[in-house]
């Protein structure tokens, strides 16, 4: 996979490298969360959201979150959000009642474009619903929407492999970090106080979390 940014100003993390900066903080049935531990002050209290797919699915190659190779894992979580971002098609006459979000959202000026493009992904629309939807209904206090971050294969597998140890055995049985997603979400650490540069509970519950957890021998 190619780790040249799909946006001019978007921010890329490839290779293994920049996964030492990175430790596992939590996860649940769709998400991982990695916590920044690295030298950047740009990254100071931030973590990562990244997508999860279920084990088993066909993931290798796919493109769950908008890749364009092979058939796509299956999402951690239904409704599978690909089929849903690309719903446009063929949704007339013989689709009954149901509603698409692309149907749900026309008109809308921060949504429509974002369902009009045909490359858009998952990851892509759910950052605009946050951010032209939400926050300013609520606030930026309480929504967050975040900056989508480009990501390759070789920082996916070495995050992945380097947070195994520390994932609760139910979450880890049944989803691992998706292979073939593009993005991953950069968002505020608002547990991380602010006079402190290197987040201090990292860890899954019941472990104590190594400070080389993202270290991969000989890489960093």
């Amino acid at each position: 996979m190619s780790c040249q940014p799909e946006c001019e100003t978007r921010r890329s993390m490839c290779g293994s490298d920049a996964a030492c900066e990175w430790r596992y903080l939590a996860e649940g049935a769709a998400h991982m969360v990695l916590a920044y531990a690295g030298p950047d002050p740009t990254l100071a209290r931030k973590v990562l959201r990244l997508r999860k797919a279920r084990r088993g699915s066909g993931s290798g190659g796919g493109g769950g979150s908008g890749g364009e190779r092979g058939s796509p894992p299956t999402p951690a979580l239904p409704p599978d959000d690909e089929a849903r971002v690309r719903d446009t098609a063929g949704a007339g006459a013989g689709a009954g009642t149901s509603l698409t979000d692309a149907q749900l959202w026309a008109g809308h000026p921060g949504m429509q474009p974002h369902f009009a493009a045909s490359t858009t992904t998952a990851d892509e629309v759910s950052r605009a619903f946050v951010a032209t939807v939400l926050t300013p209904l609520l606030g930026e206090a309480l929504a967050d929407a975040g900056d989508l971050v480009h990501v390759d294969d070789q920082f996916l597998a070495a995050v992945a492999d380097a947070a195994s140890p520390m994932r609760p055995p139910a979450r880890a049985a049944g989803a691992d970090i998706d292979p073939s997603a593009r993005f991953a979400l950069l968002l505020h650490n608002h547990n991380s106080p602010p006079d402190h540069h290197t987040p201090t509970n990292l860890h899954a519950p019941g472990k104590a979390m190594p400070d080389d957890s993202l270290k991969e021998p000989g890489a960093c």
